[in-house]
């Protein structure tokens, strides 16, 4: 005789991981389309910037005799409907900006605001970066390095030879 078939086992449900896995195109997909209007790096040529994509506004000092400087900014996903201006300056994706001089340093409240601009051609949306730059008008600038000291040793003769 032929065995009974066996009853169907229960449907399994998914484990998280599945889910995860199964709407992981997704995420990704959301993930990437809100980076596009973001930027992935932006680097400054005097002081330290330290830059994260999702904050939008920084506070940089700079030594004080700092005239100009210029920044350097990287888009996340670069895409050619997205322009990048620099306090009205269009600048290229990884290109330096023009130069941005800094406001005559008068007190501790001269700064100076630099307005990084991600926009798209068709004006469908902009996310904007303020970096504002205050020169260390409390620290003098660094002095020129002297020539190392060399210490002298004169060889003197004894009746025993040289010491």
């Amino acid at each position: 005789p032929v065995p009974p078939p066996y009853p169907p086992w229960p449907p399994v449900p998914p484990s998280i991981s599945e889910l995860v896995i199964q709407n992981l195109d997704d995420i990704d997909a959301k993930f990437i389309q809100d980076r596009s209007m973001q930027l992935r790096m932006l680097n400054i040529s005097v002081g330290e910037l330290n830059f994260h994509p999702d904050t939008l506004s920084y506070h940089v000092v700079v030594p004080s005799e700092t005239i100009s400087l210029s920044l350097i900014p990287q888009l996340w996903k670069p895409d050619p409907s997205s322009q990048i201006q620099i306090n009205g300056n269009k600048v290229r994706n990884g290109e330096r900006s023009p130069l941005v001089k800094m406001k005559e340093m008068t007190d501790a409240t001269d700064i100076t605001d630099v307005a990084v601009v991600i926009s798209r051609v068709d004006k469908t949306g902009t996310t904007t970066y303020n970096v504002s730059i205050r020169r260390n008008m409390f620290h003098p600038p660094p002095p020129s390095s002297p020539a190392p000291l060399i210490p002298r040793v004169k060889n003197r003769k004894s009746k025993r030879g040289l010491f």
